[in-house]
């Protein structure tokens, strides 16, 4: 009788030792298939806020001046004409390359339904003299440079005093512009609605939007 209790004994403890075996190796590969789970996540989080970051500082910073200045280019040859000036800084501590600019005339007319409106974008005649860089200079700190040649001035000979404001159309210039590091491009867009963004002068020297000799 002993003998029989005791068999039984033994087979109740080797089939408690086998449940207590499978939960373990289901415990196990439950935590091997979890860590690769975490793994995965981890490494998905991890490249989007890579990628993010990329995006967001390795990306092409130019700044547009929000206004236009009106001169003449010096030592030019009789009759000197006026021109139209706008001025970009590279505000990037990295080259800007392969540099599009160009220059359009934006006019909103109605469509339905009522009250709505869609915008027509034109070529200015006579836009930009050049509307190509191949390279715009990293920014330095002033102390570490002698000059600006991180900026640049774009110029047209249209008068475009008869196009800002008049039958409520807008002069758009925009810039498209290639990171060196990234190869991330950019595009970069300023409007002039106003005819008080015309101002009568040159733009002062380096990286900030002034003018010199301002008339009124």
């Amino acid at each position: 009788m002993y003998i029989f209790l005791s068999i039984d004994s033994l087979k109740v403890i080797d089939s408690l030792k086998s449940v207590i075996n499978n939960i373990s190796n289901n415990y196990r590969s439950v935590e091997f298939y979890n860590s690769i789970y975490v793994g995965i996540i981890g490494s998905l989080i991890a490249s989007f806020i890579f990628i993010f970051f990329l995006l967001i500082l390795f990306k092409p910073r130019i700044k547009i001046s929000p206004f236009i200045c009106k001169d003449y280019l010096p030592d030019e040859p009789f009759p000197n004409p006026e021109y139209y000036f706008i001025k970009v800084v590279n505000h990037s501590f990295f080259n800007a390359y392969q540099l599009t600019a160009s220059l359009q005339k934006k006019k909103a007319y109605p469509t339905p339904p009522i009250d709505m409106k869609n915008y027509r974008l034109t070529p200015i005649e006579e836009g930009l003299y050049c509307d190509k860089l191949n390279f715009l200079p990293s920014y330095k700190p002033k102390w570490l440079r002698r000059e600006a040649k991180h900026c640049f001035r774009f110029r047209s000979k249209s008068e475009l005093h008869n196009i800002i404001g008049i039958e409520s159309q807008v002069v758009v210039f925009e810039i498209i512009a290639t990171h060196e590091l990234t190869g991330i491009s950019k595009v970069f867009v300023q409007e002039y609605s106003h005819q008080s963004q015309i101002k009568v002068g040159q733009f002062t020297y380096g990286t900030k939007f002034g003018v010199l000799g301002q008339k009124t």
